[in-house]
């Protein structure tokens, strides 16, 4: 292609002197950037922004958008409208073949990292909870420093050697953005109210309780009463302890932290044993991240997001259906 002496490459015939037709092709054709389109044509940038308005305005180039990404974007609208939401990220529905729980879990904790990397700011101060659907969250994370970040462990510690405690997840979140990881040296549950008081009393305990109320993000998991035996593999809550809270009307866990229907705590046999965070100090983080998949958590994750719980949220497109009153069955 010969080049005019300003540098600019000549036009083929076929657009016969049309700049504008040549403008879009090089743009939207050949995959050019704005720059490189002004460049070929020996103009400013400037001017090739309004040949291509002016090529969409002639009907030379029809801008289409992907029914599938449409239907989404309808959809996180309806839910931050109904709940009152900052913004919701919808998994898209896997195309071919069936995806296990655990898989849609992982694409669950891929947006998650996404969603939080895009929310974190120079300065804050994160608030990170434990769980699987957190790991997996943790894990998608890209190395990305975040300048004087610190990152809490927002419950006690318990007895969970597996990579989904608080311990571990908290410090790789903070590994991943360069941040301080502070951890919860203190037990998730005690065995009694007196021995729970005392220890908040300590100068260490009560300090980092009180950095806990002004975090600026806080990011958590939900869990599902059919769940909540998982509690009594971590030494948190019992068959009987779990019965109990049943009975009163739970329909999920947060935090370690029963809640009804209405995402209020319910008070109950581990309510005055419990170090973490409560959920008035969670609800009052500015951004406030939750992940959840799988239609077992959609009682729990309507509970939260109807108690304020959440600001920001990823699910997957069956509970996203759901919430909205549409059905797992129907379209949007």
């Amino acid at each position: 292609m010969k080049k005019s002496k300003s540098g600019a490459q000549a036009m083929p015939p076929q657009f016969s002197g049309d700049l504008v037709a040549w403008a879009m092709w090089l743009y939207y054709v050949e995959g050019e950037t704005q720059e490189g389109t002004a460049r070929k044509l020996g103009m400013s940038r400037a001017s090739v922004v309004n040949y291509l308005q002016e090529a969409r305005e002639r009907g030379l180039v029809k801008i289409s958008v992907d029914p599938e990404i449409l239907a989404q974007g309808q959809l996180s609208a309806r839910l931050k409208a109904r709940f009152g939401i900052k913004d919701a990220f919808i998994l898209p529905k896997v195309e071919h073949g069936d995806e296990t729980p655990e898989q849609l879990r992982k694409r669950a904790g891929i947006a998650g990292a996404r969603l939080l990397r895009n929310l974190l700011e120079p300065g804050d101060t994160l608030g990170v909870a434990w769980g699987r659907t957190m790991y997996d969250l943790a894990q998608a994370m890209e190395r990305a420093a975040v300048p004087d970040t610190t990152v809490l462990q927002v419950s006690g510690s318990m007895l969970d050697e597996r990579l989904s405690s608080p311990e571990f997840i908290t410090s790789l979140i903070a590994n991943r953005i360069s941040g301080r990881s502070l951890n919860f040296h203190a037990p998730a549950v005690l065995s009694s109210k007196a021995l729970r008081d005392s220890l908040m009393k300590e100068p260490p305990i009560a300090r980092f309780v009180e950095k806990l109320r002004h975090c600026k993000i806080t990011v958590f998991g939900i869990g599902a009463m059919d769940e909540a035996p998982y509690l009594g593999d971590v030494n948190l809550a019992d068959t009987e302890t779990i019965a109990a809270y049943r009975a009163r009307g739970a329909v999920g866990i947060i935090v370690g932290r029963f809640i009804d229907a209405t995402g209020l705590e319910i008070q109950g046999p581990l309510t005055d044993r419990q170090i973490a965070i409560s959920l008035d100090d969670l609800k009052a983080a500015p951004k406030r991240l939750m992940v959840a998949t799988g239609p077992s958590k959609t009682e729990a994750v309507k509970a939260a997001l109807t108690g304020g719980l959440a600001t920001h949220l990823v699910l997957d497109h069956t509970m996203a259906l759901s919430l909205v009153g549409d059905g797992a069955g129907e379209g949007v």
